[in-house]
C-alpha cells in the first residue's frame, strides 16, 4: 500500500506548470523515472479529472487522477486507499503507485467502455453478473477497516443529504432548484426517512461493493475475454442488493433525460440475478424463489440509488467546476426516485 503522500496540490490551469508538476511526481515512481511521456486530454467524468500518461520508450500507460473540488467532504480518501490496496491484491483494481494531496497515479486497465446495448446483451450481462458476484465474495471479515463500516447506501444517503446545499450562491441555480424542489413541495427529509425504513426491512446481505457501476466504469478486453470494473473511489461496505440496484440504474448514459427503461427489463434482471447467485454460490433449494425475493428488494435500492445521486448532484452543482447540468440531473434523478419507489414493501 502507498503510505507516503506527496505534498503537492496539482492543478491543470497552467499547462506548463502542470507538465512540470507531473514530471516531479513521476520522478517518485522508479520504473518511469526519467522517461519521456505524453499527457493525453482528460476523459469525461462528473467527479474528477482523469489523464492518460503515455511513455515513449516503455510500453506502459498510467492514469493520473485529480480529485474534484471539495470531494473530500463526501469521499473518504484515506479509506479509498485502504480498500483499493485490498482490491488490487485480489486482482480487482489497478495498483496505486503514488498519492498526492488532491489525487493519485495508478495503473491502467485495458479494455473497451461498454455501452448500454452491450451491457444488457445476455452473454455480456452474464459476465458482469459473475464478476460482481466474485467482488462480493471477497473475504473482508479479517479486515476491520472494511467490515466494521456502515453500509454505503445508508451512510452516504445521510451524508450527501446533509452536504447538499439548501441555498445556492448562483442565482440561476437557486431558481432552478426552487422551481422543482420548492414549488413542488418536495420533502427531502421524508424521502430519506421512508426509504431508510424500507431498506431496514431488507436482508442485511453485506459485502464490499463498487457502488458506482455506471457507463464508463465497466471495461471489456476482447483479447483476453476479461471484464473489469474501474474507478473504485466510492468503494465501501454495502448491501449487495444496493450495488446491483445501482448498477441496474447505471447501465444507461448519464444525462438529464436518461431513459432508465432502456436498461434491463424484468426478464433481463432475473437472468442477471440467476447468473449472479449461481456464481456467488448461494445455497437454496429453490433458486427461482430466491430470485423472487431479490426482485422484491431490488426496487427499494434502485429508488435509493436515484435519491442518493440526486443529493450528490446538488452538492456538485454548488462546488464542481466541471461543465455539466448538475441541477437538471438532480431533478431528473429525484423524479426517477418517485417513479421507482415501491408503493408498498413488506
Amino acid at each position: 500500500m502507498v503510505d507516503e503522500e506527496i505534498d503537492l496540490f496539482l492543478n491543470d490551469f497552467d499547462k506548463n506548470q502542470f507538465k512540470k508538476d507531473v514530471e516531479f511526481l513521476l520522478e517518485k515512481i522508479d520504473f518511469v523515472k526519467n522517461q519521456k511521456f505524453e499527457i493525453k486530454k482528460p476523459e469525461l467524468g462528473l467527479t474528477n479529472k482523469t489523464y492518460f500518461l503515455k511513455f515513449e520508450k516503455i510500453n506502459k500507460i498510467l492514469i493520473l487522477r485529480i480529485d474534484g473540488e471539495n470531494t473530500e467532504f463526501y469521499i473518504d480518501r484515506k479509506f479509498e486507499k485502504i480498500a483499493v490496496d485490498f482490491l488490487s491484491k485480489n486482482n480487482f483494481s489497478a495498483k496505486i503507485y503514488l498519492k498526492f494531496r488532491n489525487g493519485l497515479i495508478c495503473g491502467f486497465i485495458p479494455g473497451k467502455d461498454l455501452k448500454t446495448f452491450e451491457m444488457i446483451e445476455p452473454k455480456m450481462a452474464g459476465k458482469i453478473a459473475k464478476r460482481l458476484a466474485q467482488l462480493h465474495s471477497l473475504k473482508i471479515d479479517q479486515i476491520p477497516e472494511i467490515s466494521s463500516r456502515k453500509p454505503f447506501i445508508v451512510d452516504k444517503m445521510f451524508l450527501y443529504f446533509e452536504k447538499a446545499p439548501k441555498k445556492f450562491t448562483n442565482e440561476k441555480l437557486q431558481k432552478e432548484f426552487e422551481n422543482y424542489f420548492v414549488k413542488n413541495g418536495v420533502d427531502l427529509d421524508k424521502n430519506v426517512e421512508e426509504l431508510v425504513k424500507m431498506m431496514e426491512k431488507c436482508r442485511p446481505l453485506f459485502a464490499i461493493g463498487h457502488n458506482d457501476l455506471v457507463v464508463g466504469n465497466l471495461l471489456y478486453d476482447e483479447s483476453t475475454d476479461m471484464l473489469n470494473f474501474i474507478d473504485y473511489e466510492y468503494v465501501d461496505l454495502n448491501y449487495r442488493q444496493a450495488d446491483i440496484g445501482n448498477f441496474f440504474m447505471g447501465v444507461v448514459e448519464i444525462s438529464t433525460n436518461a431513459n432508465y427503461d432502456a436498461g434491463y427489463d424484468s426478464e433481463g434482471k432475473r437472468r442477471f440475478l440467476k447468473d449472479y447467485l449461481e456464481e456467488f454460490g448461494t445455497e437454496t433449494d429453490d433458486l427461482e424463489r430466491e430470485i423472487d425475493v431479490w426482485m422484491s428488494e431490488i426496487p427499494v435500492f434502485e429508488a435509493a440509488s436515484h435519491l442518493l445521486w440526486s443529493f450528490w448532484s446538488l452538492f456538485q452543482a454548488e462546488h464542481s467546476s466541471i461543465d455539466f447540468d448538475y441541477i437538471g440531473y438532480a431533478i431528473h434523478r429525484h423524479q426517477m426516485y418517485l417513479k421507482q419507489l415501491p408503493t408498498s414493501f413488506q
